[in-house]
């Protein structure tokens, strides 16, 4: 709909509109109106239009509006294919693995889908866990073809059957994300946190060079294994560590206090303050757990025994399905803990 060229109606609307603002600030004739709105603050009748058509539209998108008025809005189709290409930044093709993270990524889509369009393949509607798709089978084999429909150019990530780790093809790229999504938010909260990227000798060297001249991040190299890459990390405010299996992590103990207190602060400005709430809920989301030692195991990890309760939580649970059994355990590598849980069906391992 175009307000730019009104029916005649209109028109006598907006000139008796006019009128009466000339004669409340009692203005000169040659004062334009839009001055005169803006001396009492109302808004123009083209303003007060576009308003309400949007609401009309809005509403009509949410099934709210009345039939008559949302048989006015024509929704386009999109011009453009869900498929990614080499210059659409905003696509990524997924391999779910035949696992639990095809489920989490179809409910994730629902949130994402604004910002980024997602294409999901070995969804578990056929095919096998982990069997010719996922990250392993592409960090081991160095391909990718068997699991994905992809073309030159195009993003793609592979999920783990148990959705633990993610393969962003290839791991160098997740740990280069994640450190220029942090140094950003850095940047706009003003805080002074340094921040580092572990790598091993195996890294793309393209990756190294980028972090360190580009977005001036510190790199520190170390030996291969988790351990290694863990206790280098935490000599910063903020380490980043990925292996090439996907496995990884952020740390940032050293960070949180400042970044909590930033978003506390009240005489901060906007920008300041929506980069520290957003590197709040990052930190918030990696380190999801406080302290995993907590949780003490016995029986080849298969029963806890601290804190106290916990085992026998989980055994009622258990007890109210047929082959059924679960256990907890601490991560050796990371702040989680793992949960591990079977059923003699899908419902009743949901449940």
């Amino acid at each position: 709909m175009s307000f730019t060229k009104l029916p005649p109606t209109l028109s006598i609307l907006d000139a008796v509109y006019h009128s009466a603002i000339r004669f409340v600030t009692k203005a000169p004739y040659t004062t334009h109106h839009c001055d005169r709105y803006a001396l009492v603050g109302w808004p123009s009748l083209h303003i007060r239009r576009q308003t309400h058509w949007l609401q009309v539209i809005y509403k009509s998108l949410l099934g709210k509006a009345p039939p008559y008025l949302s048989s006015l809005v024509i929704i386009a189709a999109p011009t453009h294919s869900k498929r990614s290409s080499r210059y659409d930044q905003k696509a990524l093709l997924v391999d779910g693995a035949n696992g639990i993270g095809a489920l989490k990524v179809c409910e994730m889509e629902t949130y994402l889908k604004k910002e980024l369009q997602l294409s999901l393949f070995n969804n578990g509607s056929s095919g096998k866990l982990n069997h010719l798709c996922g990250a392993d089978y592409v960090k081991v084999q160095q391909s990718s073809h068997r699991c994905v429909e992809m073309s030159a150019g195009e993003r793609c990530c592979s999920y783990d059957g148990d959705a633990d780790r993610i393969v962003y093809y290839y791991c160098d790229s997740i740990a280069t994300l994640i450190s220029t999504y942090l140094k950003e938010l850095l940047t706009q909260a003003g805080l002074d946190l340094q921040i580092a990227v572990v790598q091993v000798a195996y890294a793309n060297g393209s990756s190294t060079h980028y972090l360190e001249d580009t977005m001036k991040v510190i790199v520190r190299c170390t030996k291969t294994g988790v351990k290694h890459l863990h206790h280098a990390a935490q000599e910063f405010d903020i380490g980043v560590y990925f292996e090439a299996n996907g496995h990884g992590t952020v740390f940032s103990k050293e960070a949180e206090v400042k970044i909590q207190q930033l978003a506390r602060d009240s005489n901060t400005n906007d920008e300041r303050e929506n980069a520290a709430l957003l590197l709040q809920n990052t930190v918030n989301l990696i380190n999801q757990v406080a302290d995993r030692r907590v949780i003490d195991t016995t029986d080849a990890e298969r029963r806890t025994v601290s804190p106290a309760g916990l085992q026998e939580a989980i055994d009622s649970l258990v007890n109210k399905h047929r082959q059924a059994r679960s256990f907890v355990r601490p991560s050796g590598t990371e702040d989680v803990v793992r949960v591990y849980a079977e059923a003699d069906t899908q419902v009743g391992l949901r449940r």
